[in-house]
């Protein structure tokens, strides 16, 4: 469960310094034909946007569910929309539950959900005072606390969720 709320909940402030940096591309569209800017950040390409999805990549839809009660219930893949508004998909994507997340099914051919050891690698490349592999900041439980601040635009808030990963393409 804390790891469907770290998926869901860690919001990437807008991005200064992590424009795309790959030479052609900078976008990967999911099975429903929406289009994703990505970052490159050291080894890794990261989306840089809400995944919006509502369907696995094989095509199959993922289950929409609006009633409260029901979604702490399910024990099948399902999504829905913060406040249930539809239109709330722009600033934050689909929400989806650990059954959705598990299936391995949700991020672009190529694509998967991070690990944790990879949201480690995103956190300690920011973080100032520790960095990655120190042992302080791996127990201190402030990890990645920096993150959100050092990647953060200046001019305005933007939810970016870092949802699907692949390693960095070689030019």
């Amino acid at each position: 469960m804390k790891r469907l709320i770290i998926l869901l909940s860690f919001f990437l402030l807008g991005v200064s310094p992590l424009r795309p940096q790959t030479p052609e591309g900078g976008s990967v569209a999911d099975i429903d034909g929406n289009i994703y800017r990505t970052v490159i950040i050291s080894r890794y390409e990261w989306m840089a946007e809400n995944l919006k999805t509502t369907s696995y990549r094989n095509g199959l839809k993922i289950t929409g569910i609006t009633d409260s009660i029901a979604w702490q219930r399910l024990v099948i893949g399902a999504f829905c929309w913060y406040n249930n508004d539809e239109s709330n998909a722009k600033i934050y994507g689909a929400l989806n539950n650990w059954y959705a997340v598990n299936t391995g099914m949700l991020c672009p051919d190529g694509w998967r959900v991070p690990t944790d050891e990879e949201w480690k690698f995103l956190e300690g490349f920011t973080d100032s005072r520790y960095g990655m592999g120190d042992p302080v900041w791996n127990r201190s439980g402030g990890r990645g606390t920096e993150t959100g601040l050092v990647l953060k635009n200046k001019s305005e808030w933007m939810g970016f969720s870092v949802r699907c990963i692949r390693d960095k393409q070689r030019p």
